[in-house]
Protein backbone atom coordinates (compact mmCIF):
# COMPACT_ATOMS: atom_id res chain seq x y z
CA UNK A 1 0.00 0.00 0.00
CA UNK A 2 2.72 2.26 0.82
CA UNK A 3 4.37 1.81 -2.71
CA UNK A 4 1.78 3.43 -4.28
CA UNK A 5 1.11 6.14 -1.52
CA UNK A 6 4.68 7.68 -2.50
CA UNK A 7 5.65 9.89 -5.33
CA UNK A 8 7.50 7.98 -8.24
CA UNK A 9 10.77 10.74 -8.63
CA UNK A 10 10.46 12.44 -4.65
CA UNK A 11 13.62 14.33 -4.32
CA UNK A 12 15.07 14.00 -1.12
CA UNK A 13 18.34 16.03 -2.21
CA UNK A 14 19.00 19.53 -0.48
CA UNK A 15 20.39 20.34 -3.50
CA UNK A 16 17.42 20.02 -5.69
CA UNK A 17 14.94 22.44 -3.71
CA UNK A 18 16.60 25.28 -3.66
CA UNK A 19 14.49 27.67 -0.99
CA UNK A 20 15.66 24.36 1.75
CA UNK A 21 17.94 26.97 3.29
CA UNK A 22 15.72 29.59 3.32
CA UNK A 23 12.88 27.90 5.52
CA UNK A 24 15.16 26.51 7.81
CA UNK A 25 16.63 29.85 8.61
CA UNK A 26 13.17 30.72 9.20
CA UNK A 27 12.32 27.56 11.35
CA UNK A 28 15.04 28.10 13.45
CA UNK A 29 13.54 32.08 14.27
CA UNK A 30 10.56 30.36 15.05
CA UNK A 31 11.24 27.63 17.35
CA UNK A 32 13.85 30.01 18.94
CA UNK A 33 11.39 32.45 19.77
CA UNK A 34 8.66 29.76 20.49
CA UNK A 35 11.20 28.37 22.63
CA UNK A 36 12.00 31.81 24.65
CA UNK A 37 8.23 32.93 25.21
CA UNK A 38 7.38 29.30 26.39
CA UNK A 39 10.37 29.39 28.73
CA UNK A 40 9.72 33.09 29.50
CA UNK A 41 13.22 34.59 29.09
CA UNK A 42 12.31 38.14 28.32
CA UNK A 43 15.46 39.17 28.97
CA UNK A 44 17.25 37.21 26.00
CA UNK A 45 14.54 37.41 23.59
CA UNK A 46 13.82 41.27 23.77
CA UNK A 47 17.04 42.37 22.03
CA UNK A 48 17.53 38.75 20.42
CA UNK A 49 14.46 38.77 18.53
CA UNK A 50 15.36 41.99 15.92
CA UNK A 51 18.93 41.15 15.59
CA UNK A 52 17.72 37.57 14.40
CA UNK A 53 14.96 38.86 12.59
CA UNK A 54 17.78 40.97 10.58
CA UNK A 55 20.18 38.23 10.28
CA UNK A 56 17.57 35.71 8.58
CA UNK A 57 16.39 39.06 6.83
CA UNK A 58 19.61 39.59 5.07
CA UNK A 59 20.28 36.00 4.48
CA UNK A 60 16.57 35.56 2.80
CA UNK A 61 17.61 39.11 1.07
CA UNK A 62 20.70 38.15 -0.86
CA UNK A 63 19.99 33.91 -1.29
CA UNK A 64 16.19 34.24 -1.68
CA UNK A 65 14.48 37.09 -2.81
CA UNK A 66 10.79 35.56 -2.75
CA UNK A 67 10.85 34.06 0.10
CA UNK A 68 12.46 37.57 1.76
CA UNK A 69 9.14 39.61 0.56
CA UNK A 70 6.73 36.52 2.14
CA UNK A 71 9.38 37.16 5.52
CA UNK A 72 8.88 40.53 5.90
CA UNK A 73 5.17 40.79 5.38
CA UNK A 74 5.06 38.09 8.01
CA UNK A 75 7.59 40.06 10.70
CA UNK A 76 5.22 42.95 10.03
CA UNK A 77 1.91 41.02 11.24
CA UNK A 78 3.54 39.05 13.64
CA UNK A 79 5.99 40.98 15.13
CA UNK A 80 3.33 42.79 18.08
CA UNK A 81 1.91 39.47 18.50
CA UNK A 82 5.40 38.08 19.45
CA UNK A 83 6.07 41.37 21.60
CA UNK A 84 2.45 41.00 23.70
CA UNK A 85 3.32 37.04 24.36
CA UNK A 86 6.66 38.20 25.64
CA UNK A 87 5.26 41.23 28.14
CA UNK A 88 2.40 38.42 29.43
CA UNK A 89 4.95 35.52 30.00
CA UNK A 90 8.17 38.00 31.30
CA UNK A 91 6.60 41.47 32.10
CA UNK A 92 5.69 44.99 30.42
CA UNK A 93 8.18 47.04 29.61
CA UNK A 94 7.85 50.19 28.30
CA UNK A 95 10.44 51.19 25.45
CA UNK A 96 10.29 47.44 23.97
CA UNK A 97 12.86 46.77 21.24
CA UNK A 98 11.13 43.95 19.48
CA UNK A 99 9.00 46.31 18.03
CA UNK A 100 11.89 47.36 15.54
CA UNK A 101 12.20 43.98 13.66
CA UNK A 102 9.93 44.60 11.23
CA UNK A 103 11.28 48.53 10.40
CA UNK A 104 14.89 46.50 10.34
CA UNK A 105 14.06 43.89 8.04
CA UNK A 106 12.54 46.57 5.55
CA UNK A 107 15.24 48.64 6.11
CA UNK A 108 17.54 46.06 3.87
CA UNK A 109 15.62 46.76 0.63
CA UNK A 110 17.53 50.43 1.20
CA UNK A 111 20.32 48.57 -0.62
CA UNK A 112 18.23 48.05 -3.29
CA UNK A 113 17.14 51.93 -3.02
CA UNK A 114 21.08 52.93 -3.00
CA UNK A 115 21.82 50.77 -5.87
CA UNK A 116 19.43 51.94 -8.36
CA UNK A 117 19.63 54.98 -7.62
CA UNK A 118 22.74 56.28 -10.08
CA UNK A 119 20.58 54.54 -12.82
CA UNK A 120 17.35 56.08 -12.44
CA UNK A 121 19.12 59.58 -12.58
CA UNK A 122 20.00 58.66 -15.72
CA UNK A 123 17.38 57.67 -17.36
CA UNK A 124 15.27 60.62 -16.20
CA UNK A 125 13.58 59.00 -13.08
CA UNK A 126 14.95 61.03 -10.62
CA UNK A 127 12.29 63.34 -10.05
CA UNK A 128 9.97 60.25 -9.97
CA UNK A 129 12.53 59.06 -6.34
CA UNK A 130 12.74 62.31 -5.04
CA UNK A 131 8.78 62.77 -5.40
CA UNK A 132 8.48 59.29 -2.89
CA UNK A 133 10.00 62.10 -0.21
Amino acid sequence: MAVFLSRPNANTDPQENPSTLGWLAISALILFTTTCIIIGVGNIIRPAFPLVTFIVGVFLYWRYPLLYLGFTWWIWFLTPLVRRLVDYRSGWVDPNIILLAPFLVTLITGITFIKYLPRSYHIGGFPFVIANF
